[in-house]
Order: structure tokens, then C-alpha cells, then sequence
């Protein structure tokens, strides 16, 4: 069983999965006055703020192949600078160590 208090006392505890530096990442990523969780709000997903838009659809829209100026013609409520937080939000996502812990 992997002891993550004793290697990774920074690590922070949700729902049995261990993050390490994300809520302390959160406020210093430019991305934070864009990307929102709101319980309410999509069941608590990240969505772009002052919309109901998914961060997840950006992001599968960008991974289908459209450019910035596409997913704009798709969601004209949309920035360039929203777009761009989304793909900030899942490059700063993919960069943390998550562990799952034995209960």
C-alpha cells in the first residue's frame, strides 16, 4: 500500500485520489480567471467562465483536428484567450502525479 502522506506530504486528498500542487498551481496559471468549477454548473466539469461550455469540449473539438479560429465559428460567445486557457488547463492537468490510494 503506498503511503502517500509519508512520500508526498503536499499532496492533497479528493475523493481517494491523491494531487500534489494542484490547488496551490490553480492560482498562479493565467487560466484561473477562465476555466471555473462550479458544482452547480455542469455537474461541477470545468467550464469556461460566464458559460456552460465545457472545458472538455474545446479541448475534443482542438484534439478533432479544428483550429482556434474554427472552434471561435463553432462557439461565438468564445475568445481566442478561452481557447488558449483550455489547452492551458490540460497541459498544466497533464503534468500533475496523481496515485490512487488503497482504503
Amino acid at each position: 500500500m503506498w503511503d502517500v502522506e509519508s512520500e508526498m506530504p503536499e499532496a492533497e486528498i479528493f475523493q481517494g485520489i491523491a494531487y500534489v500542487g494542484i490547488v496551490r498551481r490553480y492560482t498562479e496559471m493565467g487560466y484561473l480567471n477562465r476555466i471555473v468549477t462550479i458544482p452547480e454548473i455542469m455537474h461541477g466539469k470545468p467550464v469556461i467562465k460566464g458559460t456552460r461550455i465545457p472545458v472538455y469540449i474545446v479541448l475534443n473539438l482542438m484534439a478533432g483536428g479544428l483550429k482556434i479560429e474554427e472552434v471561435l465559428k463553432e462557439y461565438p460567445d468564445l475568445t481566442k484567450e478561452d481557447v488558449l486557457a483550455c489547452l492551458e488547463y490540460a497541459a498544466e492537468l497533464a503534468q500533475e502525479e496523481v496515485g490512487i490510494l488503497e482504503t
